[in-house]
């Protein structure tokens, strides 16, 4: 931005205030400067012209005189010389003549007075002289200097024509001065003019006005001022035009920001003022002496304990917290539980004040919390008893089903070749159902253990449930307890769960035995399933994998199960009801929970003394499609060549003769080792495995080495007792399948045959 110097102004023009004044001054002082220098200059050649002309007129003069005085002085004639000088004064008008010899003696003179005397030709002024001009000439007479001729004239006429010329050029100067004010002032009046114009427009533009413009008529300095100020006024007109644009605008956002503030602010100033009213938890103030002063909408149920209201005392019992902490100076924290909920509750004292602000926090869902970790824990805790006891279950179950295979096998066996009329055919079936009994036992041992083996297929859980409620057994449940009213609420469409029908089945049958034993005869037992979407239990302290589930509750009516006992419930052989001459292992619900957890399950407890329990069963629904087998009740038969090992002999010459009496040639081995030697020299179109033997050796070890002589050896496992992942390791190495002891006839004529029909299928291809 250009900056313009300011001036610093003539001290004689400081009291001149307009710039009109000061140029008319200027003017003046130019105007009468210039005047007085013209008639100076006028006066002086003026002046040296009269006084150049009159003495060139007077050395004229006295020369041609000092000729008339010569030829009187070749004459010797003083007389002529005198009458020469009177014609001089006479008619030059001359004021005096002087001749005077060459010595200085004065021979002649007019008038007589001694006059001013000049000793040489060139015409001076002295000071004293100021009045006359003297012109002196030498006068020679034949080369000869005779005398000087000195002649004087007044300086009065050149006077008197000065003082006439100096009025004439005063007169002259003062109409040029008057001219030039009137010039100056015309002057300053055309500078002056626009330049107020241009001081009003300035002035409106101060003010924000815009409008005004400046008219000039020319072609010089002015003009080029004029339009720069015309275009100056556009330029701010136009920015000041896109500033108040831009103002408005800011002016507006401003606003608008000011009235959203001003909303935020009271919104902000609401919250904190209905803070404490909408808080969550108790917020209450206290005085000193006990009296509640202030309590929020969510102190309602402890006021309602404490049977006080706002301005009333608090009772004495919590009147000692108050002042306690007024005392101590300590924050006092304290857990009371009111309605069914829990709160923590905090005693802050302010001594300026002689305040006990109490803020409260529930705290039920952190003490639900922390109960449903210790029934996690006490769940944990039965689990690893429980499968402390399935280990020792499980080394049992092992000597007692190669105990019961023969008891289970050979009745059938018996029962093939006695004829349909002996009279010992139903103390052999009495035989083997026992045997199946124990065989159940045992079962349930391993299925505790969790050391047994499910084929687990897609099988629909409605279908189970009403195989069982159609069960001989449960019927005779039925009639033995004709006061006890069932019901049974299966949803329409099908429960598709991923799992093992048999063990699905000992799981409802132990569920309703159970809640048979405590209805005592009468009461209502219902049997529901339902498909559901969950993310937690129904209990809610446990999340469980979200997704869909079969849900499967037996629900009584009967006394009920303590507190104390439910933690205990699955324990094996744990129970507190009187069995009234019914049987049961003891066992049940120790298998129902090995099953559920087999199954991937979760399960839930509901009891209240007095009026029931409810078991809930969660099984994770599947989206695999079901599958269905033919099973034929003509057991298969066959001529291959059979290798059996087994280190039980009772087992060993069972699976013998089974599999000779449906034709098969059969070869025996005591353990693996006599195994793998048999097979160096002898092949064998399938191999009847037992899994547990000969410590360092067992099935999945003879099966290593039979493959190595023989790649491809077909074989089966036969085995009551199984470590899940040797087991697992001989399948993926080529074992076909698994049956368990003690079997049935039919499962292992039907596994063996299976196993060899894939075999001859193969050697077709």
């Amino acid at each position: 931005m250009t900056q313009l110097k300011q001036t610093k102004p003539n001290k004689f023009l400081l009291g001149l205030n307009s710039l009109q004044s000061r140029i008319v001054a200027i003017s003046l002082i130019l105007v009468t400067s210039l005047t007085l220098a013209g008639v100076s200059i006028y006066t002086y050649k003026l002046n040296n012209s009269l006084m150049n002309s009159m003495h060139t007129e007077m050395v004229t003069l006295c020369q041609s005189s000092s000729r008339s005085i010569c030829i009187a002085l070749e004459n010797n004639d003083l007389g002529a010389i005198s009458e020469v000088a009177a014609w001089l004064k006479t008619s030059q008008e001359l004021d005096r003549i002087i001749f005077k010899d060459e010595n200085g003696f004065t021979m002649v003179s007019f008038p007589e007075e001694s006059a001013p005397e000049q000793s040489s030709s060139q015409a001076t002024l002295s000071d004293d002289e100021i009045e006359y001009l003297t012109v002196t000439e030498p006068v020679y007479v034949d080369d000869i200097l005779f005398g000087y001729l000195s002649i004087t004239r007044s300086l009065e006429p050149i006077y008197s024509q000065q003082r006439d010329s100096w009025l004439t050029a005063v007169i002259i100067g003062g109409i040029a001065m008057l001219f030039g004010i009137l010039m100056s002032i015309s002057l300053s009046r055309a500078i002056i003019k626009p330049l107020k114009k241009m001081k009003e427009a300035a002035a409106q533009v101060a003010v924000g006005d815009y409008t005004g413009r400046l008219e000039y008529s020319g072609n010089d300095e002015v003009s080029e001022l004029v339009e720069s100020f015309n275009l100056m006024v556009e330029q701010v007109s136009q920015r000041a035009a896109k500033k108040n644009e831009e103002l408005r605008t800011i002016n507006e956002s401003l606003v608008v920001e000011m009235e959203h503030r001003k909303v935020e602010t009271e919104e902000a100033i609401y919250e904190l003022v209905r803070f404490p009213d909408e808080n969550p938890g108790p917020v209450m103030r206290v005085s000193g002496e006990g009296v509640l002063v202030y309590a929020n909408r969510a102190s309602w149920q402890l006021l309602k304990l404490w049977n006080c209201k706002v301005n009333e005392s608090l009772p004495d019992n919590w009147k000692k917290f108050v002042k306690s902490a007024l005392i101590k100076q300590e924050i006092t924290d304290i857990t009371v539980q009111s309605e069914g909920r829990t709160y923590s509750l905090v005693f802050s004292p302010f001594t300026s004040s002689g305040y006990v602000n109490i803020y409260g926090n529930d705290i039920s869902k952190l003490k639900k919390i922390e109960e449903n970790e210790r029934k996690l824990q006490i769940e944990l805790i039965n689990a690893e008893r429980i499968k402390s006891l399935g280990l020792l279950a499980g080394g049992v179950a092992h000597d007692l089903n190669n105990m019961l295979g023969p008891l289970v096998g050979y009745p059938e066996l018996i029962l093939r070749k006695l004829p349909d009329d002996s009279p010992f055919r139903d103390q052999i079936k009495k035989i083997g159902s026992s045997a199946r009994d124990a065989a159940s036992v045992i079962q349930d041992l391993l299925t505790l253990a969790r050391r047994g083996r499910y084929e687990m297929v897609v099988t629909d859980l409605n279908k189970v449930i009403t195989e069982y409620l159609d069960y001989p057994g449960f019927e005779q449940i039925k009639e033995e307890n004709p006061e006890i009213n069932f019901v049974i609420d299966l949803e329409s469409e099908k429960q598709l769960i991923k799992g093992s029908s048999p063990h699905l089945a000992k799981v409802v049958m132990n569920l309703v035995v159970n809640a048979v034993d405590a209805l005592g005869g009468e009461g209502t037992l219902t049997i529901s399933t339902k498909t559901q979407t969950l993310n937690k239990l129904f209990s809610g302290y446990s999340s469980i994998n979200a997704g869909e589930y079969v849900v499967f509750k037996v629900q009584d009516t009967g006394y009920g199960i303590e507190s104390e006992d439910i933690k205990k419930i699955f324990e094996p052989y744990y129970s507190k009801k009187t069995m009234q001459g019914s049987r049961g292992s003891g066992l049940g619900l120790s298998v129902v929970y090995g099953i559920l957890q087999d199954h991937g399950g979760y399960y839930d407890v509901f009891s209240e003394v007095g009026k029931g329990t409810e078991f809930v069963l969660y099984f994770p629904l599947t989206t695999e499609s079901q599958e269905f087998k033919d099973i034929s009740e003509v057991l298969p038969e066959g001529s291959e060549a059979i290798l059996v090992v087994d280190d039980d002999d009772g087992q060993r010459d069972l699976i013998q003769q089974v599999l000779s009496t449906f034709g098969y040639e059969v070869t025996t081995a005591k353990n693996g080792t006599e195994a793998v030697r048999i097979i160096e020299s002898q092949s064998f179109d399938l191999v009847v495995l037992d899994m547990i033997m000969e410590p360092g050796f067992d099935g999945l070890d003879t099966y290593k080495r039979i493959i190595e002589i023989s790649p491809g050896q077909k074989a089966i496992i036969v085995s009551g007792f199984s470590a899940s992942r040797r087991l697992e390791e001989a399948l993926k190495l080529g074992v076909g399948q698994l049956v368990k002891k003690p079997f049935e006839l039919k499962h292992l004529a039907t596994a063996v045959r299976s196993e060899l029909d894939k075999q001859e299928a193969g050697a077709l291809a």
